[in-house]
C-alpha cells in the first residue's frame, strides 16, 4: 500500500511539473501566474514528501550494519530536525534551514563515511550516534531561531 501510495504521489509531482513547464498566459486561467504561483507550491509540498520518505529509506538501510536503537534514534531525529525547520511559517515565519544535520548534510556525512568504509571499517552505530547528536543541535538551533524571529 506504501508504494502504491508514493507511486501516486510520484505521479502526481509529474504531473504538476508538466503543467508549471507550460509558458504562462494571463488571458488563460490554467496558465495564469497565479495558478503558476500555486502549481507551484503545491508541487513543492508534494516533492517534499518524497524527499521525507527518501531520507528515511536511506537511514534505514543501515539496519543491516548498526544497531536497530540507533537507526531508530536516527531517523526520529532526522524527521525531528525537518519539522524543527518548518516550524516558522506554521506560526507566519521563514523556514530554518541552519545547522550541521540538515537532510544534505546527512546524506553528504554518509556518503563520505560510505566511501571510508571501502577502505576502512567504520563502527555504522557510533555514526548514528553523531547523528542523533547533530540533528539534536540542529532541531535546536532552528526551533530557537523560529522563535527569535516570531519575537522580533
Amino acid at each position: 500500500q506504501v508504494v502504491v501510495a508514493r507511486r501516486g504521489v510520484v505521479q502526481r509531482a509529474k504531473r504538476l511539473r508538466h503543467q508549471l513547464a507550460n509558458e504562462i498566459d494571463d488571458t488563460d486561467p490554467q496558465r495564469s501566474g497565479a495558478t503558476k504561483r500555486r502549481l507551484w507550491r503545491e508541487y513543492q509540498n508534494v516533492t517534499a514528501q518524497l524527499t521525507e520518505v527518501a531520507d528515511a529509506i536511506v537511514l534505514l538501510g543501515l539496519l543491516g550494519q548498526a544497531d536497530a536503537l540507533w537507526v531508530a534514534l536516527a531517523v526520529g531525529s532526522a524527521w525531528i530536525v525537518n519539522v524543527a525547520g518548518v516550524l516558522g511559517p506554521v506560526a507566519g515565519g521563514s523556514i530554518q534551514w541552519t545547522g550541521p544535520a540538515g537532510q544534505a548534510d546527512r546524506l553528504a556525512l554518509l556518503l563520505g563515511a560510505s566511501l571510508v568504509a571501502i577502505v576502512w571499517p567504520i563502527d555504522w552505530t557510533i555514526l548514528c550516534g553523531l547523528l542523533v547528536l547533530l540533528s539534536v543541535v540542529t532541531a535546536a538551533r532552528r526551533v530557537s531561531r523560529s522563535i527569535r524571529e516570531l519575537r522580533a
